[in-house]
């Protein structure tokens, strides 16, 4: 039988979120600083293209589209971001606050200790600006140089903006699961006490 729902849940989630968020960026080097910065300019700039560009530019409905479509590929920008989010200072400073749970961090440190630079994952960060790298020009492309070429099918548009989104998400997860392969043969099995902990009903 379930609990009952607690009100203040989607509250307390909230608060969670916003916790983590203030906690990387003070805590974090220029590298977690800089992915915490382009979390929140992303999702302004794709709030911004989909909204204004239909509100303020007085565009037709096609070029709307085009500009909505394109500036919503930002999310895939996110998966990588993330991964890269994670470095010593951050992880020790949310397991002190309770938001990461203490085993699961414990063996992030040491391991990013042990085979980190600069107390991070130099693969999370590379992968991470390399795709923020590959967003900024299909922003570009998309809105400004292909139209310039004569390219305005939408279809065509369509096509290309699901080899960028899909195509990072599939990457970048073949790469994650590729990362947690290398740790695991070093001695330090993250995803598997990450999966044991979450069929525990651990949250965090």
């Amino acid at each position: 039988m379930h609990p009952a729902a607690d009100p203040s849940s989607d509250r307390t989630g909230r608060s969670h979120h916003i916790r983590f968020w203030k906690i990387v960026w003070r805590s974090g080097g220029p590298w977690e600083r800089l992915f915490v910065a382009w979390f929140w300019i992303g999702l302004g700039l794709a709030v911004t293209i989909a909204i204004g560009a239909r509100l303020w530019l007085d565009s037709p409905p096609g070029e709307w589209r085009r500009y909505a479509l394109v500036g919503a590929a930002v999310i895939a920008t996110w998966l990588p971001t993330g991964w890269a989010l994670e470095s010593v200072s951050t992880l020790r400073k949310l397991m002190e606050t309770g938001l990461e749970h203490a085993e699961l961090t414990r063996m992030k440190i040491s391991y990013l200790e042990c085979y980190g630079r600069q107390g991070g994952n130099p693969v999370a960060r590379r992968w991470a600006l390399t795709y923020l790298i590959v967003y900024l020009l299909w922003l570009v492309v998309g809105i400004w140089v292909l139209p310039a070429l004569g390219v305005r099918d939408l279809l065509v548009l369509s096509l290309l903006d699901a080899v960028i989104v899909f195509g990072t998400m599939i990457i970048v997860t073949l790469r994650v699961r590729q990362e947690s392969l290398v740790q695991t043969a070093l001695g330090f099995p993250i995803a598997e006490l990450a999966i044991r902990l979450k069929r525990e009903g651990v949250r965090r």
